[in-house]
C-alpha cells in the first residue's frame, strides 16, 4: 500500500508566500516592450516574422540610406525593431532557473521564454540518479528508469522524449511543453506536482504523450522555436549588415593610419573637432578622403563632433587602439619569422630621447627563405648602463616576446665599454648564458674609430680639421656670406658641411666640397676680407682663413684626406648593406690596409695635386727655407752626427707618415676582431679553390665549434653540392653565399643538404654592423620630436614598428583584425532598431 504524506498548511502558506515574494522581483514584460495591438504574444511573433524582409544580401549602400537626414544603420521592419534586444538580453541573463522542475517559478512570458531558451535537455537531468524516485508498491520498491525517456514504436523505432523531466527533490516526472503552454494544468498531472506511479507509468506516460493537450502544447513550443529561429536569422543578418558597414569605416581609418605612421607624421592636433583647420592630420585625412567618398562622408556628417557617449569609431580612442593592433600584428609577423628561421644575430645600441629618457633599440637578424632580414623590435627604456643592467633588459624582452636566447649565434654593438666589454660587457653577460653567442663589434663604427685616431695623431691633422670646421662656421653664421659663397659656387658642386665626430661621411663630404671647390672659397674670403660694408671682425676671421688656405699643407691634406676618406666612406656605405656577411665585411678591412699601404710611397703624387689644386696656393712648404730641425742619428744607422731636415721632410715624417702608420695600425688591429668568424666560415666563400685537405680540416673545425648545430657528413655534403654547382653552372661556381642559399632554397635542396643549409643561415646571421640601430634612432628623432616628447612608451614602440617596418606594414594585409574589431564593436553599437 502506497502511503502519501501532504504538507501542512501552515507549510503550504510559507512556500506560497516565497514564491509570491521571487514573483515580485522579476521585473514586467511591460517594462522592457512597448504595448502592441494583439494581445498574445504568437501573434505578435507571427505578424513580425511574416513582415521581415528577408532579402538583406543587397549591396551595402543599398542596405544603408547615405544623406545628410537620413539614418546609415540598416533598416529592419518596425515592428521587430520594437523589441529593445540590449534590455532584454539582460533580464533572459539575469534571470535563473532551477534545472528541477518542481522548483520552477510561477509560469509567466519572461520565465517561458528562459525555459525555452535553456531547452528541455537542460531540466531532464538524466544521468544524476533516481534514488529520490523511490516508490513502494507492497513488498515491491519501484525507480524511475532511463528507458522512461525511450519511446518504442510497434515497428521497433526508437525515439527519445525530449518533453520528460525529473525531478530530483520530488522523484517526480514533468511535461516540459505542457508546464509551459497549457493554462489548465489542475487536471494534469505531469504538470501540477508530477507523475511517479511507476508501477502504470508505460501506460501513463504514453497515453499523455499521445493526448490531444499534449499535442497541441508540443505544436505551440515548435511554432515558437521555429518564430525565434527565423528572428535570431534576421538578428544575424542585420548583424552582418551593421558590421560590413564599420568594416568598410575602418578600412578607411586604418588606410589613414598607415599613411600616417609609415612616414612617422603626427596624428592629433589642437582640437578634436571635425572640421576644424588644427585638429591634426588624422581627422584632416579623414575628411580629404570624405570630399572623394560618399560613404565616409555621410559618415562623418552624421556621427561626427557628437561629443562623448556617440559611436563614431574615427575618435582618438579608437585610433590609438588600432595603432596598438596594427603594430602588434607587424611585431608578431617578425616574431614569427624569427622562430621559423631559428637562428638569429642580436644588434643592440641605446640613445637619448628629446625627453632625456635612454632608449635601448634592438634589432634582429635573420635567415629566412634564402634572404637575409633584419628587424626592428621595439624601443625599450632602461637606467641602468652597466653591462648587467643592459644584459637584464635585452633578455627580459626576448622571453617577453618568445624570443629563445639559446638560438642566438651573434651579437653585434658598437665599442662601448658597457656593451664589448670582454669580462662584464653585455656581450659577456649573454654569452655567459650561450656559448655560441659570439661577439662581432660593429665594422663601420671600427672605420670611424680608425680615422677619429689617425686625425688626432698629429698637430697638422688636428689643424686642419679645426680649420674645415672653422670655415664652415664662418659661412653659415650669416645668411649674407652663404648666399655670397654660393653665387659664386658651380651649380653642381657640393656645400660645406659641419664636421661629426660620430658620422665621418660628414667629414669626406665637407672635405669634397672644400676640393670642389678651393678657388671659389678662396677668392669669395678674399672679398669679404676687403669688403669694407663687412665689420673688421668679419674682415678679419675672413683673411685668417684666407691665409692658411694658401698654404701648401693645407692643401696637400685636403687632397691626401679626400683619398683616404673617399675609400673610408665608399667601404662604410658597402659594408652597410643588409646582406653583406662578415668574411666580405673583414675582406674589405684587408683591402683598405692594403690601400693605406700603397698609399705611402704617393706623398710625390699627392704634392704635385696640391700644388695644382687651385693658383693661390703656395709652391713651396711654409717653413722650406729653414733647417733648424735636426735628427740626431743613431749607431745603428751606420752614421753619426746631426742630420737637418728641409720643410717639405718635416712634413713627410712628422705628419705624412705618422698618419699612415696610425691608419695601418688601427686597421689592423679592429680587423684582428673579426679572424675568428673567419676562419670559421671563410672556406664557405671559397669552395671553388679550396682543396680537400683544407676543406676537410675546416668543416672539422666549424663542427667542433657548432656541434649543437652541424654533424661531420657535412663534409661529404659539401663535396656533392660543389659538384652539383659546378655541372648546374657550367663549370662555374657561385661563391656569394647568399646565392648559394637561394639555391638551396629554391630547388628545395634543405633535404637533400641539411647541415649545408644549416651552415649557411648561421653564418648569414652574423650581423656586420649595427647600422638598423642607428636608422631607428633617426626614426626616434621624427617621431619623438619636441612636440610630442612626452609621448608614452607603449605609442612610441607601436609607431616605431610601423614606420621603421613601413614595408611590412604596407604589405601586411590587416583585413583579418578590422574585420575582429568591427564584430566586436557592431555588438557594442546601440542600434536604434533591436531584434529580439
Amino acid at each position: 500500500m502506497s502511503f502519501r504524506k501532504h504538507e501542512s498548511g501552515a507549510s503550504k502558506r510559507r512556500a506560497l508566500k516565497i514564491r509570491n515574494e521571487y514573483e515580485a522581483k522579476i521585473p514586467k514584460l511591460s517594462n522592457f516592450f512597448r504595448p502592441i495591438e494583439n494581445p498574445t504574444f504568437e501573434q505578435k511573433m507571427k505578424k513580425t516574422v511574416g513582415e521581415i524582409d528577408t532579402n538583406t544580401d543587397k549591396n551595402i549602400l543599398t542596405e544603408l540610406k547615405i544623406n545628410k537626414d537620413a539614418s546609415l544603420e540598416p533598416e529592419m521592419n518596425e515592428t521587430v525593431g520594437e523589441i529593445d534586444i540590449n534590455t532584454d538580453k539582460k533580464i533572459l541573463m539575469e534571470l535563473e532557473i532551477n534545472n528541477d522542475p518542481a522548483l520552477w517559478p510561477s509560469m509567466s512570458e519572461t520565465v517561458r521564454e528562459k525555459c525555452i531558451q535553456l531547452g528541455p535537455a537542460f531540466f531532464q537531468n538524466k544521468n544524476n540518479g533516481f534514488s529520490a524516485s523511490l516508490r513502494d508498491y507492497k513488498n515491491q520498491k519501484r525507480y524511475f528508469s532511463c528507458n522512461f525517456f525511450i519511446r518504442t514504436l510497434v515497428n521497433g523505432e526508437k525515439h527519445e522524449r525530449l518533453w520528460l523531466m525529473y525531478s530530483e527533490s520530488t522523484g517526480n516526472v514533468f511535461c516540459f511543453v505542457c508546464m509551459l503552454f497549457n493554462s489548465n494544468s489542475s487536471m494534469n498531472p505531469f504538470v501540477k506536482n508530477g507523475f511517479s506511479n511507476w508501477k502504470k507509468g508505460d501506460e501513463r506516460i504514453s497515453g499523455h504523450e499521445n493526448s490531444s493537450v499534449h499535442q497541441v502544447c508540443t505544436m505551440k513550443w515548435l511554432h515558437r522555436l521555429n518564430n525565434k529561429t527565423n528572428i535570431n536569422k534576421q538578428l544575424t543578418k542585420q548583424l552582418e549588415v551593421e558590421e560590413n558597414y564599420w568594416i568598410d569605416i575602418l578600412k578607411r581609418v586604418v588606410e589613414a593610419i598607415r599613411f600616417l605612421s609609415t612616414r612617422g607624421l603626427a596624428f592629433r592636433g589642437s582640437h578634436e573637432v571635425i572640421g576644424v583647420t588644427d585638429n591634426g592630420n588624422y581627422l584632416g585625412i579623414l575628411e580629404l578622403i570624405a570630399k572623394f567618398d560618399p560613404v565616409l562622408k555621410a559618415h562623418i556628417e552624421n556621427y561626427g563632433n557628437k561629443g562623448r557617449g556617440s559611436v563614431s569609431y574615427i575618435s582618438k580612442t579608437i585610433c590609438e587602439e588600432l595603432i596598438g593592433i596594427m603594430s602588434l600584428k607587424v611585431f608578431d609577423h617578425i616574431v614569427d619569422e624569427i622562430i621559423k628561421s631559428k637562428y638569429f644575430g642580436i644588434v643592440v645600441d641605446s640613445t637619448p630621447d628629446l625627453a632625456h629618457i635612454d632608449q635601448l633599440s634592438i634589432i634582429i637578424r635573420y635567415c629566412l627563405n634564402g634572404m637575409v632580414h633584419e628587424r626592428f623590435l621595439g624601443f625599450v627604456s632602461f637606467h641602468s648602463h652597466t653591462g648587467e643592467a643592459l644584459a637584464t633588459t635585452v633578455l627580459e624582452f626576448l622571453k617577453r616576446s618568445g624570443i629563445d636566447i639559446a638560438n642566438c649565434r651573434a651579437q653585434t654593438y658598437d665599442n662601448a665599454a658597457n656593451m664589448s666589454g670582454r669580462y662584464h660587457g653585455l656581450q659577456a653577460q649573454i654569452k655567459d648564458l650561450n656559448d655560441l653567442a659570439f661577439y662581432v663589434p660593429c665594422v663601420a663604427h671600427s672605420l670611424n674609430l680608425v680615422g677619429d685616431c689617425s686625425a688626432k695623431e698629429c698637430l697638422e691633422a688636428i689643424n686642419f680639421f679645426s680649420i674645415l670646421q672653422k670655415l664652415y662656421a664662418f659661412f653659415a653664421a650669416s645668411t649674407h656670406r652663404w648666399d655670397v659663397l654660393l653665387r659664386n659656387s658651380k651649380k653642381s658642386s657640393k656645400t660645406l658641411k659641419s664636421l661629426s665626430s660620430t658620422r665621418w661621411s660628414c667629414r669626406n663630404d665637407a672635405i669634397e666640397a672644400l676640393a670642389g671647390n678651393y678657388d671659389v672659397i678662396y677668392n669669395t674670403l678674399s672679398d669679404i676680407s676687403k669688403d669694407m660694408n663687412e665689420n673688421a671682425d668679419t674682415r678679419h676671421d675672413a683673411n685668417s682663413i684666407k691665409k692658411k688656405l694658401i698654404k701648401l699643407e693645407i692643401a696637400f691634406m685636403t687632397i691626401f684626406w679626400k683619398r683616404v676618406l673617399g675609400r673610408f666612406n665608399a667601404t662604410s656605405v658597402y659594408l652597410q648593406r643588409i646582406e653583406i656577411d662578415m668574411v666580405t665585411g673583414n675582406s674589405m678591412l684587408q683591402s683598405l690596409i692594403t690601400f693605406v699601404d700603397e698609399l705611402r710611397n704617393d706623398f710625390d703624387a699627392i704634392e704635385d695635386e696640391a700644388k695644382i689644386l687651385s693658383i693661390s696656393v703656395n709652391k713651396e712648404w711654409s717653413n722650406g727655407g729653414k733647417n733648424k730641425r735636426k735628427i740626431i742619428k743613431k749607431y745603428s744607422d751606420g752614421t753619426t752626427g746631426h742630420e737637418s731636415l728641409k720643410g717639405r721632410d718635416t712634413f713627410r715624417v712628422n705628419t705624412f707618415f705618422v698618419i699612415i702608420d696610425k691608419l695601418q695600425t688601427e686597421l689592423k688591429k679592429r680587423s684582428s676582431a673579426y679572424d675568428n668568424i673567419t676562419n670559421l666560415f671563410g672556406f664557405l666563400t671559397r669552395l671553388d679553390v679550396i682543396d680537400d685537405n683544407l676543406l676537410k680540416k675546416s668543416v672539422n673545425n666549424l663542427v667542433k665549434v657548432y656541434s649543437r648545430d652541424l654533424e661531420e657528413s657535412l663534409y661529404d655534403e659539401l663535396k656533392q653540392f660543389i659538384g652539383m654547382v659546378k655541372v648546374k653552372e657550367d663549370n662555374k661556381l657561385i661563391k656569394n653565399p647568399i646565392n648559394m642559399l637561394q639555391m638551396i632554397v629554391e630547388g628545395n635542396l634543405s633535404g637533400v643538404f641539411p647541415h649545408i643549409y644549416v651552415a649557411f643561415r648561421i653564418f648569414l646571421s652574423i650581423p656586420v654592423t649595427n647600422c638598423e640601430s642607428e636608422r631607428s634612432f633617426s626614426a626616434l628623432t621624427i617621431i619623438k620630436n619636441k612636440y610630442r616628447c612626452m609621448m608614452g612608451e607603449s605609442r612610441l614602440t607601436s609607431l616605431s614598428i610601423l614606420s621603421i617596418e613601413c614595408e611590412l606594414t604596407m604589405n601586411i594585409s590587416f583585413e583579418n583584425i578590422i574585420r575582429q574589431f568591427a564584430q566586436e564593436k557592431s555588438r557594442k553599437k546601440f542600434f536604434k532598431h533591436n531584434i529580439i
